[in-house]
This record gives structure tokens, sequence and C-alpha cells, in this order.
């Protein structure tokens, strides 16, 4: 609703501010340097991503009468490449995430990597309902995916 906005960058914090009493709400120092931060469509998340070995560190939000509370809920395991965007489907059961070994599909209900496209780049569409593929193999072809085409054809 804009109430928030985070930033994440060089200098490995995550930092959550109220837009609307212009403060700094939240801070949380990672030990790595972040390439991309974003909520869900909810608001109900938080997602920062690492440039040192695509770590996926997971946030809950929650803005109520009492104020805003933000708590780190985890984080996933190395090993996925350095970490360039993070994008939320609309209805925020899938977060997507481009990094140096490919596109990731995540399972929002429980954090885990849901599918991997190794060697591809893609982005949602605004309904998020398809994807459009980029594979180095192929640089000068768009593929374009229903995300449901998409999670049958990928093996997890």
């Amino acid at each position: 609703d804009g109430r928030l906005l985070a930033t994440a960058g060089h200098d490995c914090t995550v930092r959550v501010f109220d837009t609307r009493a212009l403060t700094n709400v939240f801070s949380d120092f990672t030990e790595t340097t972040l390439f991309a931060v974003g909520f869900s469509p909810d608001g109900r998340y938080l997602l920062a991503g690492s440039s040192w070995g695509g770590v996926l560190c997971i946030y809950d939000v929650h803005v109520g009468d009492q104020g805003i509370s933000i708590s780190k809920r985890g984080q996933s395991a190395p090993g996925a490449g350095e970490l360039h965007s993070l994008e939320f489907t609309r209805d925020g059961k899938r977060a997507l995430r481009n990094s140096s070994i490919g596109l990731v599909l995540w399972d929002t209900a429980t954090w885990g990597t849901f599918k991997i496209l190794k060697q591809a780049r893609g982005c949602l569409s605004p309904d998020g309902n398809r994807i459009a593929v980029a594979r180095e193999s192929t640089p000068t072809a768009i593929e374009v995916f229903t995300l449901a085409d998409l999670e049958k054809s990928m093996v997890p």
C-alpha cells in the first residue's frame, strides 16, 4: 500500500522505512552484498537476495494498529548463484528469482525451491500468469510459458 519502503545494497543491510512517519523501522545486517529486495503482493513477506551464494533472506511483515513488526523468518541455503532480481506472482504463491545460474521459482508456502531453469533469465507478465524466458543457448529467441505449463514441464 506504499506505507513501507525497503532497501538493500552493498552495505549488506536490509532496511525498511515507514513512509508516513519518515523513520527506519527495521534493519538487518546480512554479512553479504544484496542485489535485490521486494515485498509480496499482500505485504506479508519481504525478500532480499544476496550476491554471494544467492541466499534468499525471508522476513515476515505485519502492519497493524499496534505498529509495524518485521522479523527474519529464515534464509535459503547458499548455492544458487549471484541473485540479480526478485518478483512475485500476483497471487503471491510463487517468487521468481533470476540468478547467475538461471531462473528459479520458489513456493512461498514452504519457501523451498519449486523449479529451476538453468542458464536462463525470465520475467513475469503483469497478470502473473505467464513467464517470458530467454535462454543463453538461444539468445535471439524469447519463449513465453503459462505458469501452469512451466510448472508441469520442469522437473523439480
